[in-house]
């Protein structure tokens, strides 16, 4: 169910302004940007967010994002980011996918995702032209790369699939997508099948590891590696390493905290340290993050 926010709630804290992920991309950056410049704290949310003014005690801090999970890898949370972060890691992500200012910038991400949010914060603080596609008009997207009208494209597995099958009736698709400077994808594993088809045809994926308590991008992998399932290397200033087979992250982009029954509450599996525990299996290799999975999957198949 949608984590519902009463909008006759009032108690001490932040004004809370919802935007509406559904909006078209230049008024949504139009929208978050006045927001941005108001100090409001912004929610953004995949699972019909309420669009207006709500209320959290959010206490002291400068809280200026609050994300909501999709919940696919467990029942949806809610996680608040502060101000400095939120721009840090907009500029961080621009600067890991090569992405200079006045670029247009182009989408095919279910709307509200963390992987959607970060997409937009980086156009807008990097002044990048945003085109949204909706992940299901796979024909519209198709028809902006041939015609040369965007210079990257971030979409999920099955866009990217849907894309190859495409590819093979007309070969021109391909052509076009080489002149893209990055084709990003995320959201969900990337079968090995649909990185070696992109790979053997010149136009290699760039892919990503985030979560969204993380902030959520926490390694991009921009060019090829010779290393299958490779997400590339941590962003500027993340930190990544292995115990007992998890992924520990520390990064400066991390959540403040998890909206808890209207409260912000302490972010749970970090340590004293600021490591977070992902709950994914990886490697990593020469400085690259390789996922290998959820650790529920490795013990599931144990059991």
């Amino acid at each position: 169910m949608p984590l519902s926010l009463s909008a006759e709630r009032r108690l001490d804290g932040h004004r809370v302004t919802a935007i509406d992920p559904s909006l078209p991309a230049a008024e949504l950056i139009a929208s978050v940007r006045e927001r941005w410049d108001r100090h409001e704290t912004i929610l953004v949310d995949s699972a019909s967010a309420p669009v207006g003014a709500v209320r959290l005690d959010l206490g002291s801090t400068d809280v200026a994002l609050l994300q909501r999970t999709s919940g696919t890898t467990g029942a949806p949370r809610m996680f608040a980011f502060e101000r400095a972060a939120v721009a840090a890691h907009a500029t961080a992500t621009a600067r890991a996918m090569e992405v200079p200012s006045g670029r247009r910038v182009a989408m095919a991400i279910r709307a509200g995702t963390a992987y959607y949010t970060s997409v937009v914060l980086m156009s807008m603080f990097n002044d990048n032209a945003l085109v949204a596609f909706d992940p299901l008009d796979i024909d519209s997207a198709i028809r902006a790369i041939l015609e040369r009208q965007i210079d990257t494209l971030d979409a999920g597995v099955r866009f990217w699939q849907t894309i190859a099958v495409k590819a093979r009736r007309n070969p021109a698709i391909i052509d076009a997508l080489a002149d893209l400077s990055v084709r990003g994808v995320g959201g969900d594993p990337l079968p090995p099948s649909v990185e070696a088809h992109y790979r053997q045809n010149g136009t290699p994926l760039a892919n990503g590891y985030g979560l969204t308590q993380a902030g959520p991008n926490v390694a991009i992998g921009l060019r090829p590696s010779a290393k299958e399932g490779s997400c590339g290397r941590p962003l500027d200033g993340v930190e990544c390493t292995i115990r007992d087979s998890e992924l520990m992250v520390r990064s400066p982009f991390t959540a403040v905290g998890e909206v808890v029954d209207h409260q912000l509450v302490a972010l749970s599996g970090t340590d004293d340290d600021g490591w977070l525990r992902t709950g994914d299996r990886a490697r990593i290799v020469d400085g690259e993050v390789v996922p290998l999975g959820r650790l529920r999957d490795q013990t599931r198949a144990a059991s």
